[in-house]
């Protein structure tokens, strides 16, 4: 991905629209995504993804 600057929300940003790079944890997935969104518990779209299909295909 080249050169990356690394952001961190800092009090009083929380809910700033501005667009950074993130990395899931879990699985490594890189996405661009609001600061806001990542502040209201939104996560990696990826995992959540894998989640629901793991869900509806049932046990």
């Amino acid at each position: 991905m080249g050169h990356q600057q690394r952001h961190h929300p800092r009090p009083g940003h929380a809910y700033s629209t501005r667009k950074v790079v993130w990395r899931c944890k879990r699985n490594g997935h890189i996405w661009k995504a609001p600061i806001g969104n990542r502040s209201n518990g939104r996560g990696c779209r990826q995992c959540r993804r894998m989640r629901t299909i793991a869900a509806e295909s049932g046990p």
